[in-house]
């Protein structure tokens, strides 16, 4: 490679910091030099950048963390004691979004070329350049825990099955999400009492607080935030409805190809979609 190219830079050294921003590439002398209008970035020569359109992201971490960072592990189906991942809060189910880079992904067959086309065309229609990084990142990370299956499902036509799965890869992406549903939710459907108070969710997070000191340390904003957009997605997701309180509770409708989905996947996950157990062993 010689001379300036648009590119998108693909780095896997955790050493490497880069800067957000958009780059051209400079070869000098076995080495890359990323440049900006207000940076610029030298790559050693093992980390040679790659084409890939006509305007150059630097790939890796935004939020100048580890570029290697190991990817946040999916839900466990009973007690977990990791740490809570509260990144969800960058985008609520966003379904129709959530389609967008579903049906991108089912035609590249890649995540790295999703993400970059997604990014490169602005295809979540972000007002910004960290907008798209952070709401791009958010739903990948979640549909990577999609099976194939799930995917197709989640870009097709029916909107409440694409509901069904975006909500559906929340729940295997974040562990938050799933325990609330599981255990306040469903919990508070089997001793019919559906009706969702701010009491309930204040006890859930403070017994939680005792379990993932992450919890503890949140800001008033930002617990205001967590709650806000939990509560979002599970209306998105049909399962909280207008009413008294928070709402009320509900059990979503799913359609036969949902349910053959998940039931393929691992029946346990109709949990999360307020099923009993009865049913659930029925599947």
């Amino acid at each position: 490679m010689s001379g300036v190219s648009s590119i998108v830079v693909s780095l896997s050294n955790s050493s490497l910091k880069p800067r957000i921003g958009f780059f051209r590439a400079r070869s000098r002398g076995g080495r890359y030099v990323l440049e900006s209008r207000f940076s610029s970035v030298l790559v050693p020569f093992p980390y040679k950048p790659h084409l890939a359109g006509s305007d150059a992201i630097l790939r890796g971490d935004y939020c100048g963390e580890s570029i290697d960072r190991p990817e946040p592990q999916e839900p466990m189906l009973t007690g977990v004691q990791a740490e809570y991942n509260l990144s969800f809060t960058a985008a609520s189910l966003r379904p129709e979004l959530a389609r967008i880079v579903a049906e991108c992904y089912l035609k590249t067959g890649s995540w790295d070329l999703t993400k970059d086309h997604v990014l490169i065309t602005n295809s979540l229609q972000c007002r910004s350049t960290s907008s798209a990084i952070r709401l791009e990142r958010e739903l990948r990370r979640r549909l990577e825990k999609l099976t194939e299956n799930e995917m197709a499902i989640l870009a097709g036509e029916n909107a409440d099955d694409r509901a069904a799965m975006a909500w559906l890869a929340t729940l295997k992406h974040t562990q938050l999400a799933f325990d609330f549903a599981t255990e306040v939710l469903r919990e508070k459907l089997a001793m019919r009492d559906p009706v969702l108070r701010p009491s309930d969710y204040e006890a859930f997070v403070d017994s939680k607080s005792l379990i993932h000191s992450s919890l503890n340390q949140l800001k008033p904003s930002s617990r205001s935030k967590i709650r806000q957009v939990l509560l979002l997605m599970l209306s998105e997701a049909g399962m909280l409805g207008v009413g008294t309180a928070l709402g009320m509770i509900q059990r979503p409708v799913l359609s036969s190809a949902v349910l053959r989905a998940i039931t393929a996947d691992r029946p346990r996950w109709l949990t999360g979609f307020l099923f009993p157990d009865a049913e659930i062993e029925g599947q």
